[in-house]
């Protein structure tokens, strides 16, 4: 999105522009490229140096007098401005100028000599976006999405955000498209408004059961915008079913990625895994400062874009709102969460959760991504919800979990991590820290965040 351009912080590529398979000769009177006639090849900018991010932009016109269609290049926002205003000069008093609410296309997207995104001939001369450095490149500050993962963050939408209610006949999915299930539904991948969406479908009694659950979802979605959270898009209630629509990402979740047996299209790499504690960081920090505990932070509530490596946060369902102190519960006395990854306070001493829960959930999560290993070498089939320890089987493991909390033992795993000394001191040294019994000394996410990028 071109509000975050020329800026140093994490940035969103949101580029919703048709290619244009042409290009032009260029007027070395003007800079302007012109040409009636053009042939296709690469608009590839040359990066510039500097520190900030630098993006390039470019719009078509046509002569009022004759055939020739040209287009113009600019290398800065107010670049594009400044061309705007020789056809509009009212276009002086907006403050906020977008160029491609303006007809102007992105065309190349840099940082020194570290080119993102560029405008090419590709196979066929067609002109398309590419993003070179998506595959392999390192711990950057910029984090790539592809153009489906972002919605709803144009600045009126998340300025007076709501979640739509629709209807169950506008949503298009077939059974054969399921991508996974759990204790209230099933997950189908489909389509709403032409665009590809996850969807839950909730039936019979669960219904009801889940109705405050949802409302509370819906509440929370519509204060938050944030590329490493997933989005709620739609919501529909019709009789005795219910269906959610989320923003499809294309990749399993961390669960199953670390300890399903079932095969998996692709692994995470070590080195990969600094950059999704990043966004996982990112998106925490983001939770907490908008007064948000999510309460159920665990792998399987993590979502990793297979292309791409993007990671989001989901299920906000049991998340809670936080003003002055104090929590607005939606009328459930139970514990939320899941056992084996809520904090000693919350679990025993059955405390309000609080941002160091959060961060306590965010240790345990991060051991288990490290060694991918249980962070307590319990069982992993753990379906409980909410507080609920209905399955007997699951006793014994809450029973032994029990005990090592009030013994106050270090997750087995982290002390694997520690004696195998595979990871720098600093870095185990925080997951110690985010798995400390007081909750005092634990470290908030955006700490984690500066933690990380000095290392």
């Amino acid at each position: 999105d071109n509000s975050l351009a020329d800026s140093n912080v994490d940035t969103i590529l949101h580029i919703s522009s048709n290619a244009v398979g042409k290009t032009n000769k260029v007027s070395k009177e003007s800079g302007i490229e012109v040409g009636a006639e053009r042939k296709r090849s690469s608009l590839s900018m040359e990066p510039t140096e500097g520190d900030k991010l630098n993006i390039s932009y470019s719009k078509e016109g046509a002569s009022c007098y004759s055939d020739v269609v040209f287009t113009i290049s600019a290398s800065s926002r107010a670049q594009c401005k400044e061309i705007c205003l020789w056809s509009d000069p009212d276009i002086e008093s907006s403050q906020d100028f977008d160029p491609i609410r303006n007809g102007f296309k992105v065309r190349a997207i840099c940082k020194k000599d570290v080119l993102f995104l560029d405008y090419k001939c590709m196979d066929g001369n067609d002109l398309k976006y590419v993003f070179p450095m998506a595959n392999g490149f390192d711990n950057s500050k910029i984090i790539l999405h592809e153009p489906a993962e972002i919605w709803g963050y144009e600045d009126k939408l998340a300025a007076n955000a709501y979640v739509p209610q629709i209807k169950v006949k506008d949503v298009q999915y077939r059974r054969a498209d399921e991508i996974g299930r759990g204790a209230f539904g099933i997950v189908y991948r489909g389509k709403w408004l032409g665009t590809d969406v996850a969807i839950k479908e909730i039936k019979g009694r669960n219904v009801k059961l889940l109705q405050g659950s949802i409302k509370r979802e819906v509440q929370i979605h519509s204060r938050i915008r944030h590329p490493n959270i997933v989005q709620l898009m739609a919501t529909a209630v019709e009789k005795n079913t219910m269906i959610i629509v989320s923003e499809y990402i294309d990749g399993p979740n961390m669960d199953d990625l670390l300890f399903s047996g079932e095969h998996i299209e692709f692994n995470i790499p070590n080195d990969r895994k600094p950059y999704i504690t990043k966004q996982l960081c990112q998106a925490i920090s983001y939770m907490h400062e908008n007064n948000i505990i999510h309460q159920d932070i665990k792998p399987a509530n993590i979502l990793i874009a297979k292309n791409t490596m993007v990671t989001k946060i989901c299920d906000m369902g049991v998340s809670k709102l936080i003003k002055r102190h104090t929590t607005l519960h939606a009328g459930s006395s139970a514990i939320a969460g899941t056992p084996s990854y809520m904090a000693p306070e919350c679990l025993i001493q059955q405390t309000k959760a609080s941002t160091m829960s959060d961060m306590w959930s965010l240790g345990i999560t991060l051991i288990e991504l490290y060694t991918e290993h249980d962070a307590w070498g319990l069982d992993k089939d753990e379906s409980t919800h909410e507080g609920s320890l209905a399955d007997d089987n699951q006793e014994d493991d809450l029973h032994q979990l029990n005990n090592l909390m009030v013994a106050q033992k270090m997750p087995c795993s982290l002390e694997t991590l520690i004696t195998e000394g595979c990871y720098g001191h600093s870095f185990v040294g925080l997951l110690s820290r985010c798995v400390d019994y007081c909750p005092d000394n634990r470290p908030s996410a955006l700490e984690c965040i500066d933690i990380l990028g000095a290392n």
